[in-house]
């Protein structure tokens, strides 16, 4: 399944939303392969993702693509620390902006990442040169 922005991220990063792409703490955390994929409809974080191993995404970018009229939407690879075996295999990523709690916090984006079985030790994570992901112009 290829990744998605979520409708509630799609209106916060247009120009008269609620998010700032590159002033706002935008998190990413892990995704259970058995939970599924997420709704295009969710509007906040509560009950996304698998808690406890969310990461701040750094050198985060933001670049107009006139070329195929895209806003291209990127960070700097990381790794979710230490995820335990429990967790399950992880196969995606929720982007989202990081507020008070997962109640305030905005999912912008879902992202595939190569399907990995935690066993304790940190999942590294690599953000394509070309971004993470893109909205259409």
């Amino acid at each position: 399944m290829a990744g998605f922005i979520f409708n509630a991220g799609a209106d916060g990063l247009s120009s008269e939303g609620s998010i700032d792409w590159i002033a706002n703490t935008i998190k990413i955390r892990p995704v259970a392969t058995a939970a599924g994929v997420p709704s295009k409809d969710a509007n906040f974080m509560t009950s996304i993702g698998v808690t406890g191993y969310d990461v701040t995404v750094a050198s985060k970018s933001k670049v107009r693509n006139d070329t195929l009229d895209q806003i291209v939407y990127g960070f700097a690879s990381f790794s979710f620390v230490a995820v335990l075996a429990g967790v399950g295999e992880i196969n995606r990523a929720v982007i989202f902006k990081s507020v008070t709690n997962d109640a305030d916090s905005i999912p912008i984006a879902v992202v595939d990442i190569t399907p990995t079985t935690p066993n304790g030790a940190n999942i590294n994570v690599t953000v394509s040169a070309s971004g993470a992901f893109a909205s259409q112009q």
